[in-house]
C-alpha cells in the first residue's frame, strides 16, 4: 500500500523564560557609548579660562622696545653752571743787573741769562683770565720810576657748562602678592605682565634720553673748550704784545749797578705794598714774585718804609745761586725770611734758576 508522506516544517518552539536581543537597541547603545567617550576626551583637552587669558595676553602684549639712535633736536640739559676760575693779583720785582748762574729755565725749553727777558716772557704764561700783573724794576726810589708795566686780563666771560647727565630714578614695581586659583590668579598675572611691559618701555625711554644727553653734553664740552681756548689765546697775545712794548722802553742805567742809594729790595717791597693795598681785595689770590740775588745793601728797612704784605704768597727766584743750600745763599734766605715774616708774609718759597718758570707755573700759572 502506497502511502504519501507529507512533511510539515515547524518553527522551533521558544523556550519559556528567554528573550531574543533587539538589534536596534544594541546599535543605539554603541552610538551612545562612543558619543560619551568623545565628550570626555573633548572636555579633558579644553583649555581653562586662565590659560586662554594668558595666551591672549602673550599674543597681544608689546614686545621689548629697542633704543632709538635718533635724538630730539631740542634736547635740553640741566641748568648751566658757570666755570669761574680764581683770579690773581701778581706783583713782580726784579733786578736786571743780577748775574745768572747758570741760566733761567722757561717752560718752553729756552734757557735765558737776561732777567728782563725772563720776566717779560713769563708774564703771559702766569696770567690767567681776570688776572692783573704789576711789575717793578729794582734800583729806583720812586713808584713811577720803578714801574715797568701793568697788565690786565679782560677775559671776564667765563665758559658756561651744564650739569652732567644722570639716569632718572625709576619707581619700584608694585607687589603682586600670592596668586589665588581662579580669576584672582588671572588678574595677578595680567597686572604683572602689564607692569613689566610698562617698565620695559619706561626703562628704554630713560636709557635713550640719557644716551642723547651724553652725546649733547660731550658736544657742548668740546665746542665750549674750543671757543674758550681761542678766547684765551687772543687775550694772551694782547697781554704779550703790550708788555713787550713796555719792556722795550725800560733799560737799567749805570746808576743802578748797585742799590745802595735806594735801600735795595726794601723800596721794591714798598712799591709792591702800594699795589697790594689798593688792589688785592679785588682778587681771590695775591702773589709776590721776586727775581733778585737778595743782596742786603741796608739792613732792617733803614728808611722805615711802610711795607705791608699780609695775606700774600711770596715766591723768590735767586738766579745767582747754583745751589740754594750753598752758604751765602742760605744765609740770605735766613735773613730775608725773618724780614718777610715781619712784613706779614707767612708763605715763602725759594728757588734758583733751574726749572724757574716750571716752578712758578706750578704755583700761580693758568
Amino acid at each position: 500500500m502506497n502511502t504519501t508522506e507529507n512533511t510539515i516544517e515547524t518553527k522551533p518552539e521558544k523556550q519559556p523564560g528567554k528573550k531574543q536581543p533587539n538589534k536596534a537597541i544594541i546599535i543605539s547603545l554603541i552610538v551612545a557609548i562612543v558619543l560619551f567617550l568623545f565628550l570626555i576626551i573633548f572636555t579633558l583637552n579644553k583649555p581653562t579660562a586662565a590659560t586662554v587669558a594668558t595666551q591672549v595676553l602673550e599674543k597681544t602684549s608689546t614686545p621689548s622696545p629697542v633704543l632709538s639712535p635718533t635724538c630730539q633736536p631740542n634736547m635740553q640739559l640741566a641748568t648751566q653752571v658757570g666755570l669761574i676760575p680764581p683770579t690773581k693779583l701778581i706783583v713782580i720785582l726784579y733786578d736786571p743787573m743780577v748775574k745768572v748762574i747758570p741760566e733761567l729755565d722757561l717752560a718752553n725749553g729756552q734757557k735765558l741769562t737776561d732777567i728782563s727777558s725772563f720776566v717779560s716772557k713769563m708774564i703771559p704764561d702766569v696770567m690767567g683770565p681776570g688776572d692783573e700783573v704789576s711789575v717793578f724794576q729794582l734800583g729806583y726810589d720812586t713808584y713811577t720810576s720803578a714801574r715797568v708795566t701793568r697788565q690786565y686780563s679782560y677775559l671776564t666771560i667765563y665758559p658756561q657748562l651744564y650739569v652732567a647727565p644722570s639716569y632718572a630714578t625709576l619707581t619700584a614695581l608694585p607687589p603682586t602678592g600670592v596668586p589665588t586659583p581662579g580669576y584672582g590668579e588671572i588678574a595677578t598675572k595680567n597686572a604683572f605682565i602689564g607692569t613689566s611691559t610698562a617698565r620695559a618701555v619706561y626703562e628704554a625711554a630713560n636709557n635713550a634720553a640719557y644716551n642723547c644727553q651724553v652725546l649733547y653734553y660731550n658736544a657742548n664740552i668740546r665746542s665750549t673748550a674750543t671757543a674758550w681756548k681761542q678766547m684765551q689765546a687772543q687775550d694772551n697775545q694782547s697781554i704779550s704784545t703790550a708788555e713787550v712794548s713796555d719792556f722795550a722802553t725800560v733799560s737799567p742805567g749805570k746808576q743802578n749797578l748797585t742799590e745802595l742809594v735806594y735801600g735795595g729790595l726794601y723800596y721794591g717791597l714798598y712799591f709792591a705794598s702800594v699795589d697790594i693795598k689798593s688792589d688785592c681785595a679785588k682778587f681771590d689770590e695775591c702773589d709776590l714774585v721776586i727775581v733778585d740775588d737778595l743782596h742786603v745793601y741796608g739792613k732792617h728797612n733803614p728808611d722805615n718804609l711802610p711795607i705791608a704784605l699780609k695775606g700774600i704768597s711770596l715766591y723768590v727766584v735767586m738766579p745767582n745761586c747754583r745751589d740754594l743750600n750753598q752758604p751765602d745763599c742760605a744765609d740770605l734766605q735766613t735773613y730775608w725770611t725773618t724780614e718777610f715774616q715781619g712784613f706779614g708774609v707767612s708763605n715763602i718759597t725759594y728757588w734758583n734758576g733751574v726749572r724757574a718758570e716750571f716752578n712758578l707755573l706750578g704755583k700761580i700759572g693758568r
